[in-house]
């Protein structure tokens, strides 16, 4: 978990210098239970969750989390999409 936090920092800290603040950081999301899941109103949870919503708010980013199957989620990191996966 911490080597996974350490990862996530990395590239928020990376995407934070590059991004400019008027459109929100793309989190890519694929439901892994149970560090990610949605709950029956379309809320995301879990412990990466939790971690990643912690490193953007204390970095005053923001950011939303889109949703794709794992490939497109790849797919749509190259292209730009998506900017943390």
């Amino acid at each position: 978990m911490l080597r996974s936090s350490l990862i996530i920092l990395v590239l928020v800290c990376s995407f934070t210098v590059q991004l400019s603040y008027a459109e929100p950081v793309m989190v890519g999301v694929h439901i892994a239970p149970p560090v990610m899941n949605v709950d029956s109103n379309g809320k995301y949870y879990g412990s990466m969750i939790t971690t990643l919503e912690k490193i953007l708010k204390e970095a005053d980013v923001e950011y939303k989390f889109i949703e794709y199957p794992t490939r497109r989620l790849y797919k749509k990191l190259g292209e730009g999409e998506v900017h943390i996966f």
